[in-house]
């Protein structure tokens, strides 16, 4: 690998004096070489040679390259390179990552099903991703960059009706600190597109009061909710989008980017858990932060529907808006 790649391989760490003075001649000075080629997808190696003509130098350089080929051509092994690449690296060696944006809510203050991850398919702007069958694969890495959750799924994208599309899974995370990362790759290509959100899950909590995130929509907007392929066979229906947050529908759109200018109303799903507190008495409240003045604007809302079982209780609220100047806000 040191050969083909241009480095030096020292074989005896023992001796590391001698090996970090090396590796001080070798790197402190260097010469970036470069000339243009003509990129044939035929995935043929061609090999370099470089040379000096001054006594006593010895080169160290990249004995190679291959040509890119056609990704239909790429073995199992080298298709999964090239997906932990796009999954690992922030700036992949195999192309440009295109991205989208991706959201995480914690749900229950359980271990089982308590993320749910949301995320818009921008088809107009990924065009060339989803221009043909594709794949999506989930991945969920903890702290330490461990695969704690892995889901992946074939769809085909230009069939499906709806000119907005949401996709969805739905995850069972032990208390700690994640990184998710969504990837649609075209089966066809090889090109992606990659979405990428942190959440923590806090520690159980055994008693009192709990209000997680919730799932906030634009009504009136037509949307098609496509949900991520299952971990294991032991899921049911019971982990879809429209369990977990009932008043979901396919006419009532995530706010996933950036809200539009101009919204007036949107709508919530609330999800709250009151742990050993008999006959809860509730009252709720509304207001946005502004990011920087740190000014509360309070906000008018109502309350549509509403539902309590065992411990849970789920609400959908209505919430009008006042006119916002542009910025970050706090809900």
């Amino acid at each position: 690998l040191s050969e083909l790649s241009g480095g030096k391989y020292f074989y005896d760490v023992e001796n590391y004096e001698n090996i970090a003075q090396t590796i001080q001649n070798i790197t402190s000075n260097y010469y970036v070489l470069g000339y243009y080629i003509d990129e044939n997808w035929d995935g043929k190696f061609h090999e370099i040679k470089v040379k000096v003509k001054r006594p006593g130098c010895e080169v160290f350089a990249q004995r190679g390259y291959f040509n890119p080929k056609p990704f239909t051509e790429y073995s199992e092994f080298e298709k999964q390179l090239h997906l932990y690449d796009l999954a690992l690296a922030e700036k992949p060696q195999f192309q440009e990552r295109l991205e989208f944006p991706l959201v995480a809510l914690q749900c229950s203050g359980d271990k089982e099903a308590n993320c749910v991850l949301i995320s818009e398919i921008p088809v107009e702007r990924i065009k060339e991703v989803v221009n043909q069958k594709s794949e999506v694969i989930s991945f969920i890495f903890d702290s330490q960059k461990r695969i704690v959750d892995l889901r992946r799924g074939d769809v085909d994208i230009p069939s499906l009706s709806k000119k907005r599309i949401c996709h969805y899974s739905v995850a069972s995370l032990a208390p700690g600190n994640y990184e998710c990362r969504l990837i649609i790759r075209n089966l066809s290509t090889g090109k992606a597109t990659v979405g990428n959100v942190a959440i923590k899950i806090p520690e159980a909590q055994t008693s009192g009061l709990l209000l997680f995130p919730p799932l906030l929509l634009i009504p009136e907007r037509e949307v098609y909710y496509l949900k991520g392929s299952e971990a294991n066979k032991k899921e049911t229906e019971e982990l879809s989008l429209k369990n977990i947050y009932p008043y979901v529908s396919t006419n009532s759109f995530p706010i996933i980017e950036e809200l539009e200018p101009g919204i007036s109303k949107i709508l919530a799903v609330a999800r709250c858990a009151a742990l050993h507190i008999p006959a809860p008495n509730l009252k709720m409240s509304a207001s946005l932060i502004e990011k920087t003045a740190k000014q509360e604007i309070p906000l008018t809302h109502s309350l549509l529907s509403g539902q309590i079982k065992e411990e849970t209780g789920i609400f959908f609220i209505e919430i009008t808006l006042p006119k916002l100047q542009p910025g970050d806000y706090t809900l």
